[in-house]
């Protein structure tokens, strides 16, 4: 029985890295009045959802162009939902600006592809705590879920660990 469980859950999961999309893809890439990079992705078969993809921690000075969508872009599109991620107009602890880049994001898919029916968020590392702090602060309209996976939501205390494990 326990083999029958793996085989399946390696299904599952194959299932969803093979996902493709059946339809075209129309991808925007550019930057925000803030700086911030951004990508945004939408299935010519839009059906109305929009998933953020929050990036974790970066010390880079150079944030890479453009920003990644998150592993599971392929299988979201497939689905019919919109991507779209930005990069932070700061590099490390970037949380003092992004909300307004997350804002930024919202303003500029609406502006080409009007108003998502539902919002999606999502990150994990740095990103999860900014997914936190958008559906607590941002307003990025009918947030319906978010998902922040191993964010450090214990804010500047999270370092603390890191300092003392060190």
């Amino acid at each position: 029985m326990r083999g029958m469980k793996r085989i399946t859950l390696l299904a599952v999961a194959l299932a969803a890295l093979g996902a493709t999309t059946s339809s075209a893809v129309t991808v925007i890439e550019g930057s925000t009045d803030g700086g911030a990079l951004v990508k945004i992705a939408v299935p010519d078969e839009w059906n109305g959802g929009l998933v953020i993809y929050n990036h974790g921690f970066a010390l880079d000075a150079i944030v890479p162009s453009p920003p990644s969508l998150g592993v599971l872009s392929s299988l979201q599109l497939s689905e019919g939902y919109a991507v779209a991620a930005s990069s932070y107009q700061q590099n490390g602890w970037a949380l003092y600006k992004t909300k307004n880049d997350l804002q930024n994001l919202v303003a500029l898919f609406k502006a080409n592809f009007g108003e998502p029916s539902e919002v999606f968020v999502y990150g994990g590392s740095l990103g999860g705590i900014v997914t936190a702090q958008a559906i607590e602060q941002a307003n990025l309209g009918n947030v319906v879920g978010a998902y922040p996976f191993c964010g450090a939501v214990a804010g500047s205390r999270s370092w603390d660990g890191a300092i003392d494990l060190r």
